[in-house]
């Protein structure tokens, strides 16, 4: 059955009123100011980069839904890292959700091809962590932002194995709910004509339409929770790839929900004049988490 379309526009007062089994223990504890005591586990190594991931457990422990939200930081594929998703996991992890930020390889010594396989990696030692650990390996979600936003929407609709240009991978992980925050979507025509970032992440200019995410949408994706701002201070991605990403799903009867952060940036933050009124990271994390509720609490 055709899932309902939500479009959520947040004006300022709506808010505001290959790797191997995972290891017992983890390879780097660590400490993060922004993020909180964690541990740091090796997941994978393709051509000899070591690719990690930190998880961070529900806020407080004892609180702990079963549930999984893996994050997929930003950095226009070629920079950032997974520490870069702090801020966006607190309210998930009040929820009860415990958070694992993954990492990928970085452009342009590849290409959005391996980037996608090691995040495809990283799911499925997700998954292997999870039923090391009693929790619920049958849903696990994934939130991205910006690059992260593409890859995480790219790991959820392509299949395993698309014609003619991906190589085949074993059986995939695939996320039982989607967010993704200032994403690119759709890749193809001119949209990267003025983008180094966007050419390195792409490679072969051919394989623009398979590098897009809205190629392959299908009535068969998780539900995917779709947001962006409509600030003019938002020239990376404009709107319309949200907007095109959410029109083109329900055309094939995709679950989609769009939401707009009005004055909202790249980061989804304001212009400095709206700060007062404009709804705050936790806010807006509410509504994540109530997309996440719906979606997979009951899986």
């Amino acid at each position: 059955m055709k899932r309902p379309f939500f479009l959520l526009v947040f004006a300022l007062c709506h808010l505001g009123c290959s790797g191997g089994e995972p290891a017992r223990t983890p390879t780097l504890p660590g400490f993060d100011a922004a993020w909180g005591p964690h541990e740091t586990y090796l997941v994978a190594a393709p051509n000899n980069v070591p690719l990690r991931a930190d998880v961070y457990y529900p806020m407080p422990a004892t609180a702990s839904n079963q549930h999984i939200m893996v994050t997929i930081h930003g950095g226009g594929w070629s920079s950032g890292d997974r520490s870069s998703m702090s801020g966006w996991e607190r309210p998930i992890r009040q929820a009860g959700y415990t958070v694992i930020s993954i990492e990928y390889r970085l452009t342009p010594s590849v290409s959005f091809i391996e980037q996608v396989q090691d995040c495809r990696e990283a799911m499925r030692w997700v998954a292997r962590y999870a039923r090391d650990r009693g929790l619920n390996a049958d849903a696990i979600s994934v939130m991205g932002v910006s690059a992260g936003a593409h890859l995480a929407t790219l790991i959820a609709s392509a299949p395993s194995q698309p014609a003619g240009s991906w190589i085949g991978e074993r059986t995939q992980v695939r996320p039982a709910a989607v967010i993704g925050i200032s994403g690119a979507y759709d890749v193809r025509g001119d949209f990267a004509a003025d983008k180094p970032a966007v050419q390195w992440m792409i490679g072969d200019p051919g394989l623009a339409k398979e590098a897009s995410p809205v190629t392959w949408l299908d009535a068969s994706d998780p539900p995917m929770l779709i947001m962006h701002g409509d600030s003019e201070r938002e020239p990376i991605t404009p709107l319309s790839q949200a907007e095109i990403m959410v029109e083109t799903g329900l055309s094939v009867g995709a679950p989609m929900e769009l939401v707009v952060v009005k004055q909202g940036d790249h980061g989804l933050f304001p212009h400095p004049q709206f700060e007062e009124t404009w709804p705050t990271q936790e806010a807006i994390g509410e509504s994540m988490v109530r997309f996440l509720d719906r979606e997979v609490l009951n899986r």
